[in-house]
């Protein structure tokens, strides 16, 4: 069950990097589409923010050190996650 854990932390810190990058496409787009799509992008980048808070909370890693390992595609055990 742990082991699980571990690896849904790690997985949301991925899912969270990816909505940021999904987040700056948006925002790029949100120049030609107006006040609309700058909306959607604002919440997508909260909603990633939030998402990276809790694995961070969950882990007791730091942000960057979340968004640097999810970027390399560290798993749980290289980031020096404890099993319960």
């Amino acid at each position: 069950m742990s082991e699980q854990r571990a690896a849904a932390a790690s997985a949301l810190a991925v899912a969270a990097e990816a909505s940021a990058t999904a987040s700056a496409i948006v925002a790029a787009q949100a120049e030609n589409d107006g006040a609309f799509w700058a909306g959607q992008a604002e919440s997508f980048a909260a909603a990633a923010e939030a998402a990276a808070t809790i694995v961070a909370d969950a882990t007791g890693l730091d942000l960057q050190t979340l968004i640097v390992s999810a970027r390399r595609g560290s798993d749980y055990r290289t980031l020096g996650i404890e099993l319960f």
